[in-house]
């Protein structure tokens, strides 16, 4: 039966790559993509098995909580520019040199001053959350150092220079493994300097890619009537993006407050490897979506989409139902015993993720037909449902019950996709056309 199934993958992806050049273009630069995640994945597993066992699931919790706390900062900092530089860049590149203008002022000016509530909010709240001090400081300067950084990878995708968007990924990734070797060769190890060694390397490549961009734009200008022509999509990409980092992020903060950091570091082990499965999702997302913004004909842009996420569903679907029963053997060996208790949650996380890396592309597809209201709505209706389903299910079965909630949510979004799609009555004949 297995082999079956990997027949009709192997089928479904030579089809794809023969039938239409665009698909077989995108399906290249997947690859390639994917081949240079897979070496991310590699550095990535080891950081995080020295980050684990070298903090242990305390440590692990307030790292975890300090960067879902500077990635939701950074996500308000950006204004929803991230999906419109790409989109705006893939139609016409000549914008280039305003939209990086624009970039660094928005996430410098309105990154600062997020950075500053982040601050200002948590002094004033001390003991909500297990984040104070330097660890805190450093959460706040990472804001507008990690919106700057997004918005250049953005402008990159924009460009359709996916070999140097992983090239940005590779030494950064490399930077940082390297400089957490140093750290606990020299018995420096601390939540406060591994992630400050990581913002560090986060804002040396943020000049790097400043430095080659400037380059090929030709200078840097700042453009108010550029901002003023894409507010509407960029406001409803910001919403969008927000409300779905909040999603995504939301369970490891109610975990922190209901049950405390162990509890939270045995959790983020259980999130970041099913983030790991959804990896193929979000890199084909990431370069399906210049590519559907630049194809002016919407039976291709249709097309491309349906098959990709048919071609995505089936490899998670596979790769989901093999990781299961290796959890727990796996999380001993990399992680130790101590972190044995995220297996179960990862089991249950594994349908959502199934959900969501399915939801990712037809995201990108809508983000590329203008960015409908169902890019804002799902996410916030799902954003409601997982707060109140963790809220319940949290106190009475812990990270478990937490990840029930994510897949409940995660399906809940997939099924108002689909519905959407269905009342859009796309041409489904379009497909074998």
């Amino acid at each position: 039966m297995q082999g079956k199934q990997c027949e009709r993958l192997g089928l479904m992806l030579q089809r794809l790559f023969d039938r239409d050049s665009n698909a077989g273009d995108l399906l290249r630069r997947v690859g390639q993509t994917f081949a240079a995640r897979l070496l991310l994945l590699t550095m990535s597993l080891v950081s995080g098995v020295i980050i684990a066992r070298t903090l242990g699931p305390s440590g692990r919790g307030e790292y975890a909580v300090a960067s879902a706390v500077a990635a939701i900062g950074a996500q308000f900092a950006m204004l929803g520019m991230h999906a419109s530089n790409t989109y705006y860049l893939a139609r016409d590149k000549s914008k280039l040199s305003a939209l990086l203008g624009n970039s660094l002022a928005v996430s410098w000016l309105a990154g600062g001053a997020i950075g500053g509530g982040v601050m200002l909010f948590f002094s004033l709240t001390e003991g909500l959350l297990p984040l104070h001090g330097g660890l805190l400081l450093l959460a706040a300067l990472a804001v507008p150092v990690y919106a700057s950084f997004t918005l250049l990878q953005n402008l990159l995708l924009g460009l359709y220079e996916t070999g140097r968007f992983n090239r940005v990924e590779i030494t950064m990734n490399g930077l940082s493994l390297t400089v957490l070797g140093a750290l606990v060769l020299l018995g420096w190890q601390s939540p406060l300097t591994v992630y400050g060694s990581s913002l560090l390397v986060a804002a040396f490549v943020v000049v790097g890619m400043f430095h080659w961009l400037l380059k090929a734009g030709r200078g840097i200008r700042l453009s108010a009537s550029l901002l003023r022509d894409n507010f509407g999509f960029s406001l409803r990409a910001y919403l969008s993006a927000l409300i779905f980092l909040l999603v995504t992020r939301i369970d490891l903060l109610l975990i922190s407050h209901l049950q405390g950091a162990e509890a939270t570091g045995h959790y983020a082990i259980a999130a970041s490897i099913a983030e790991l499965l959804g990896m193929l999702a979000v890199v084909t997302g990431n370069i399906l979506f210049p590519r559907l913004s630049g194809e002016e004909d919407p039976r291709k842009r249709w097309k491309l989409a349906s098959q990709t996420a048919m071609v995505i569903g089936t490899v998670v679907v596979l790769a989901g139902g093999l990781s299961i029963p290796l959890a727990e053997p796996l999380l001993d060996l990399m992680y130790g015993k101590q972190y044995l208790p995220a297996a179960a949650a990862y089991s249950w996380l594994v349908p959502g993720v199934i959900c969501l890396a399915v939801n990712t592309i037809w995201m990108n597809y809508f983000a590329a037909e203008g960015m409908p209201p169902i890019v804002i709505v799902a996410p916030a209706v799902v954003l409601l449902l997982k707060l109140m389903l963790g809220l319940l299910l949290i106190p009475m079965h812990g990270i478990e019950g937490a990840a029930v909630a994510a897949s409940i949510s995660y399906g809940l979004m997939l099924a108002m996709s689909g519905v959407y799609l269905v009342w859009l009555r796309r041409p489904v004949a379009a497909v074998a056309s």
